[in-house]
């Protein structure tokens, strides 16, 4: 019996579900995009911020409040894990919604970072011919 031979499978993309990228030594996040693929933040979004569209362009929330709905939205739809942060008392910071949103509102430099990374449509997208495993989870089946 022959198998079924396919054709022009040497360009195909793949969508990555996740990443993981590195903060420092010995920390990392583990990331779903902000964006793309990932309808329940997109929904998230529309919800919290389409309604206050106009006073956020006319800057009329605090930043420190954009900062806390940024940060929600990013704990309750895009962080999937981290490793390495840690308390002030040494202890290891688990990665909770609690502790991602205190992380970013207290250290926006790496929420502005993640955001980045999160944010940018090649980190989540590649070609077949590429090491999918290099800082990713295993490519989706397109389910």
């Amino acid at each position: 019996m022959t198998k079924p031979r396919f054709a022009g499978m040497g360009a195909y993309t793949y969508v990555r579900d996740q990443i993981t990228r590195s903060y420092g030594p010995g920390r990392t996040i583990t990331m779903k995009q902000a964006g793309g693929q990932n309808r329940e933040y997109l929904s998230a979004e529309a919800t919290v911020l389409k309604p206050i569209q106009k006073q956020i362009e006319n800057n009329e929330i605090p930043a420190d409040e954009r900062l806390q709905l940024h940060a929600e939205l990013y704990a309750d739809h895009v962080i999937v894990g981290w490793r390495g942060f840690e308390f002030e008392d040494g202890t290891e910071a688990p990665c909770n919604r609690e502790n991602v949103i205190a992380l970013f509102t207290q250290c926006e430099p790496l929420f502005d970072d993640v955001v980045a990374d999160a944010t940018d449509k090649k980190n989540f997208v590649g070609s077949g011919n590429e090491n999918a495993t290099k800082n990713s989870s295993k490519p989706s089946s397109g389910k």
